[in-house]
């Protein structure tokens, strides 16, 4: 309910009726930030109601800037917070895309060299010098989680000695949460989603979680993951030779944390971190 008396989804219904044309609105999913509505225009929209915990914290304005600085800023078609609409939330509305998470569906040559290309020229917007410590001091805390397991501890230790002044380069702006639910494919085209976290980074950071958390739902990761190493070139490479099995190491963490009893998966990510860890580049 909201402030009104009315249910949230007639209120919302009724306010995007008054802005955009009336249509049918329909729950799409909730994440830890928001909930999603696909409002059905001729040309379709998404509705996204940031949390109530979440208000005041601009995230609907902050997500409209990272995707005006992606060059998705047209795709957006409004924002608000929520002492400017009735649910009393924040409030964005983005263009809908006929697409599925990355697993879902076959992933075509088309839309792969899509993604491939949007990344590129995202990527070409740059920054100052990657922070490589913040990655040291999480290599450290990682250490604490897997030094009583032989498997995971021999995996860390091959990864902290890949860790090196190399890894300090300029920064590109990153989605910075590319894993197979936010990127959506169809037959011939691609679309990442969910810009709350995007920011600058070293692309080699978002290719490897684009790998591990993506690429790895779909019938052939490797063959991808080449194209990905040859689109790039030699200095991409050689720093994904580190942050590829450095994100399978962090997703060993998570799972030691947090799912301890999911044993096949954990030891499915530590077959992939070996494996990334013998891998050429």
């Amino acid at each position: 309910m909201t402030g009104t008396g009315k249910p949230e989804l007639e209120v919302l219904q009724g306010f995007l009726a008054a802005l955009l044309g009336p249509a049918t609105l329909e729950p799409l999913a909730g994440g830890y930030h928001s909930r999603t509505y696909l409002y059905r225009l001729p040309q379709p929209a998404v509705a996204k109601l940031y949390r109530p915990e979440h208000s005041g914290l601009l995230y609907h304005r902050l997500e409209a800037e990272h995707m005006a600085t992606a060059g998705l800023g047209e795709r957006v078609l409004l924002h608000r917070d929520g002492s400017q609409n009735p649910t009393g939330r924040d409030l964005l509305v983005t263009r809908y895309f006929p697409g599925r998470p990355l697993g879902e569906e076959p992933l075509t040559d088309v839309a792969f060299s899509h993604l491939l290309g949007f990344l590129q020229r995202m990527h070409q917007r740059h920054g100052g010098l990657v922070n490589i410590e913040a990655v040291r001091r999480n290599l450290e805390r990682h250490y604490a989680v897997v030094a009583l397991d032989p498997e995971a501890l021999a995996v860390w230790q091959q990864v902290q000695a890949r860790f090196g002044n190399h890894l300090a380069t300029t920064s590109s702006f990153l989605h910075n949460d590319t894993w197979g639910d936010n990127v959506l494919v169809n037959q011939t085209e691609s679309m990442l989603v969910d810009w709350l976290k995007a920011g600058y980074g070293d692309p080699a950071q978002e290719l490897a979680l684009l790998k591990t958390g993506g690429l790895d739902r779909t019938s052939d990761p490797e063959r991808h993951f080449e194209r990905i190493l040859a689109a790039y070139g030699r200095d991409v490479a050689r720093r994904l030779s580190f942050y590829l099995p450095y994100t399978y190491l962090r997703d060993v963490v998570w799972l030691k944390n947090r799912q301890p009893h999911n044993l096949a998966e954990l030891q499915r990510k530590l077959q992939w971190a070996w494996a990334a860890l013998h891998r050429s580049y």
